[in-house]
């Protein structure tokens, strides 16, 4: 159950704000929300006064592990064991996230008993069973796998509850541990492929730069080092690097251009001969990354309804930073045919956390203004809870991105009403469709869309029906063809009935959840004004979700059908 209630502070003046209540009876017993580790990436503990009216104490040692002195060994599994210790307290909770300086997770945890997984990994915490114990502590023990070789030194970073379960928080007490881990740098000359930074997912020109970062992970310093590289099983090329990289140290190198067809591929990095001599450790060498070149984006018509059981959608990505709550496939609510795109703001903590959805590559230039259509559902819950929808474009393969649609709380929300004690579903009345011209952009043949949801923990947003079509401005957009489909779900026969607003050229056309054209149902040139009937005959398709594009002239309409036998 999700708690928001008003209070007032005065601050020279009385003003009313909005707090996010959600501590339960004995706090968080069924475990802690991802982010409250006290890292200073995470920024934060739960010593707050929307949760345990405390501050937190460091202490030292309550965190410890089987790892030598000497580093973790690359792969290896350990032991690691929490403790909390607060004379007279009974119950007790925590939350670990093993991270680098950059905030990233390190590694990969195991649970054991009385602990969970959450925020995707990133994080361990307490069950509701692993709260309770002997009075005055308690241990949680859990396994810790390590990391790759050459990612270096990290920091367990803990946050303690000690508890005397009396439902309030008065007497609790909060405190942070940390457990400082290094990497065991074997002796001698050890250098390999820690990453590869291009080529990215996709490739839109077919001519590759690619780089990647050599890493370091001997005693000895480097002082040269070949790097063979290659595009699938072709032949490698080499690249002899000279430098001075000493122990720990990485350097990014460019490699040379080559050349990439379209379709979709893996690119291998290798090193050899490192300072003309023999590498002592060889499975930290290599690197490999798969990447699709895309010279021609999809053709227009382009259109997602998130009717696919999988998700993210065949081509599409997810961009999700703190490895938590992101966009799922919904059926819950949708605008047209059975799903949609939800994000859940309602449940999700990390305040200003920003996930994107990104489609695969669009080609805009056969339409003469092309424009982006989708439809959206929102509920806001009130102003310091106002999520926020931004949709970005980028022209050159994600490397840059401009922003053409930015809309938050009520300027977003498609009911008026607000707040509420539950989260939102929408009916199929509380859509809105959104439409944004692309006219800038018409000359980009693989156009990339994102769309980001910036969480407040406000309530929830879902997208469906994105649509991506041709018309010239306002006018040309009251021209597009006013279409009616019947029956749907369809048995053995469709009628379309259409109406044309001015005199064009007509094509009707059907396409399958993956865009591919199934079948040209209508094709004429010059058609009068006015209005159509067509009836076809579906028995020879599957059953299953299509799409129905009527075109007239520059504009699109587009509609989703159900054949169901």
């Amino acid at each position: 159950m999700k708690y928001k209630l008003l209070i007032s502070v005065a601050v020279f003046a009385i003003a009313a704000i909005l707090i996010d209540f959600k501590k339960e009876a004995h706090g968080k017993v069924n475990g802690a929300d991802p982010g409250y580790s006290g890292s200073p990436a995470d920024g934060a503990t739960c010593a707050n006064a929307n949760c345990h009216n405390t501050t937190a104490t460091a202490s030292a040692g309550w965190i410890a592990s089987n790892i030598p002195v000497t580093g973790y060994v690359p792969g290896t599994t350990y032991t690691i064991t929490a403790t909390a210790t607060q004379a007279a307290l009974v119950r007790y909770g925590f939350e670990i996230s093993p991270q680098n300086t950059a905030g990233n997770l390190i590694g990969t945890m195991v649970v054991g008993t009385g602990t969970q997984l959450v925020g995707g990994g990133k994080y361990i915490t307490h069950t509701n069973a692993g709260t309770t114990g002997t009075t005055g502590s308690h241990t949680w023990t859990f396994t810790w796998i390590a990391p790759p070789s050459g990612t270096g030194a990290f920091t367990f970073y803990g946050a303690f509850n000690c508890t005397n379960n009396d439902t309030h928080d008065t007497g609790d007490q909060i405190h942070t541990s940390t457990l400082a881990v290094t990497e065991d740098v074997p002796a001698g000359i050890d250098c390999g492929i820690f990453s590869i930074a291009s080529p990215l997912s996709i490739d839109c020109s077919g001519n590759i730069t690619p780089v990647v970062k050599l890493g370091n992970y001997g005693s000895t310093a480097l002082t040269s080092v070949d790097i063979q590289y290659q595009i699938d099983a072709n032949t490698p090329a080499t690249f002899s690097w000279t430098g001075n990289l000493t122990t720990g140290a990485f350097t990014t190198v460019p490699l040379p251009v080559v050349t990439s067809t379209p379709g979709a591929h893996t690119f291998t990095a290798v090193t050899s001969a490192p300072n003309g001599g023999t590498d002592i450790v060889l499975t930290n060498d290599s690197k490999t990354t798969n990447y699709s070149t895309i010279l021609t984006g999809a053709p227009l018509p382009f259109f997602e309804g998130f009717e696919a059981t999988a998700f993210p959608p065949a081509g599409w990505g997810l961009s999700n930073p703190d490895n938590s709550t992101t966009w799922t496939r919904n059926i819950a609510a949708h605008s047209t045919g059975v799903a949609s795109a939800k994000m859940d703001n309602w449940t999700y903590t990390a305040i200003g956390q920003r996930d994107g959805l990104m489609s695969p590559p669009v080609n805009l230039t056969s339409m003469t203004v092309p424009y982006l259509n989708f439809e959206v559902a929102y509920k806001q819950y009130s102003t310091p809870f106002a999520d926020t929808l931004t949709v970005l474009i980028s022209t050159d393969c994600g490397l840059t991105w401009n922003q053409v649609y930015h809309k938050y709380g009520s300027n977003l929300a498609t009911i008026t009403a607000s707040g509420g004690s539950t989260a939102f579903v929408p009916t199929s009345a509380q859509w809105r469709q959104e439409t944004v011209s692309l006219s800038a952009y018409s000359s980009c043949s693989t156009a990339l869309f994102k769309f980001i949801n910036s969480t407040r923990n406000g309530n929830n947003l879902y997208l469906d029906d994105i649509n991506i079509g041709g018309g010239v401005g306002i006018n040309e957009m009251t021209n597009k063809p006013i279409v009616n489909l019947f029956p749907n779900p369809i048995n053995d026969a469709l009628t379309i009935e259409y109406t044309l607003i001015q005199s064009s050229n007509v094509s009707v056309k059907m396409f399958d959840l993956q865009g591919r054209e199934i079948a040209v149902l209508v094709s004429e040139k010059e058609k009068n004004a006015g209005k159509y009937t067509s009836t076809f005959d579906m028995k020879g398709y599957k059953p299953g979700m299509y799409f129905i594009t009527v075109a007239s002239g520059n504009s699109v309409s587009t509609d989703k059908i159900m054949i169901a036998r």
